[in-house]
């Protein structure tokens, strides 16, 4: 078998996978139902957001498999491609709670680390491991301090024995006893950094951006927002393979949900200091980047439209002259998302964020949480790179494990 990306929704490192006149109705007070409309907008974009968990493939060391989310029927699933056969097969089920689910791997314990938001229990998040065989291990269950649906929003860090799961804070989880400690504070995120764990706090217009010890969890700060930065950055930086260089997406602008009011740039930092921010312009919303080598970064966009919204990858090379966008998809406008949760397209390209292959001649994504697609659309898309860009579209048809 081969060695898999440790990429659910983020991370980049390798890991090996084997191979699931009647009497009328007072009206609500205007405060009731502000509220009521609040609750419905918040579950409306919840809902959402959790969908984007697990939704970045991961590649085998070698290019040959590709494990990503997948839609079966009604259920979503774990699947395995194998592109020297060409066969997908189902490797594991994920449980109720929408999808909510994200897929680790653990190269120092060689098993899978599988976090899920709890179905019954609002406030539990359940972690469980796998081996190469696919067998279950050890099962761990600890009751967050908010609703667990906001600590499946980020990809969990499997690092030294211990997965960091991210909310309005760090909870540290050992993968042996179960127990969970706090390690870090509001308005902090873990990240992978190289074989380990990185942080970012942000604090007002201030961010910092650094390496978390797993065992003693002291923090060495990276890079602190340079002076005279105005830009505003994502919460998802990603390295590049000698943790020389760091790439993060960022917007000015007014915090708002229309794509007209923000502009959008990559930044890339190095040594503390902010190297260049490669603007990519307003209209769009960007979600978590790759590095697809180390001197070209990728990134999803999603260009809202009326009846649909046009999904693209853009490729931006250091000095940020060498510049494609390549279209993936048009994705219908979903109008009871929309009417619900008013814009919700800024939250797209965190459903099918980029997986670029060991190779960088491939980029991965998976479609099964635009639920809404069409069928003919659906499926893992991947992208051929190279000077005429094409994009392969692999249906969500598989056989059982």
């Amino acid at each position: 078998m081969g060695r898999y990306q440790e990429s659910g929704c983020g991370s980049d490192a390798a890991s090996p996978l084997a191979t699931e006149g009647p009497t009328a109705v007072p009206a609500d007070p205007p405060n009731e139902r502000i509220s009521a409309w609040i609750r419905l907008v918040v579950c409306a974009l919840a809902l959402l957001l959790v969908a984007g968990l697990g939704c970045r493939p991961r590649w085998s060391a070698d290019g040959k498999r590709l494990v990503f989310h997948a839609l079966q029927g009604q259920n979503y699933v774990y699947a395995e491609h194998d592109f020297a056969t060409g066969k997908t097969r189902r490797f594991a089920g994920i449980g109720p709670r929408d999808g909510a689910s994200d897929i680790v791997w653990d190269g120092a314990g060689r098993q899978w680390v599988i976090v899920e938001a709890d179905a019954g229990n609002d406030n539990a998040i359940n972690v469980y491991t796998r081996d190469r065989s696919g067998a279950l291990g050890e099962a761990h269950s600890f009751e967050a301090p908010v609703r667990n649906i906001s600590c499946v929003m980020h990809a969990p860090v499997v690092a030294d024995g211990h997965v960091f799961i991210s909310h309005n804070g760090i909870v540290r989880l050992d993968l042996n006893s179960g127990e969970d400690v706090k390690a870090g504070g509001r308005n902090e995120t873990a990240f992978p950094f190289g074989a380990g764990v990185g942080y970012v706090k942000k604090s007002g217009a201030d961010w910092e951006i650094g390496e978390l010890h797993a065992k003693t969890l002291a923090r060495t700060p990276w890079v602190t927002r340079p002076e005279g930065c105005a830009w505003d950055i994502q919460s998802h930086p990603r390295f590049t393979s000698g943790l020389d260089r760091c790439a993060v997406l960022a917007t000015q602008g007014e915090r708002s949900t229309k794509p007209d009011e923000r502009q959008w740039a990559i930044l890339v930092l190095k040594k503390g200091k902010l190297i260049t921010a490669m603007e990519l312009g307003k209209g769009l919303f960007a979600g978590p980047l790759a590095w697809i080598d180390d001197v070209t970064i990728c990134a999803t966009v999603v260009r809202p439209g009326k009846d649909s919204d046009t999904v693209a990858l853009v490729e931006v090379g250091l000095d940020g002259k060498e510049r494609r966008e390549t279209t993936l998809l048009e994705v219908p406008v979903n109008k009871q998302m929309q009417k619900n949760a008013g814009v919700y397209q800024n939250q797209l390209p965190f459903l099918m964020q980029p997986s670029p292959s060991p190779d960088g001649r491939k980029v991965a994504f998976s479609t099964a949480h635009l639920g809404w697609l069409p069928a003919d659309d659906a499926g893992l898309l991947v992208l051929h790179r190279g000077e005429t860009p094409s994009v392969e579209r692999l249906p969500f048809e598989f056989e059982d494990q």
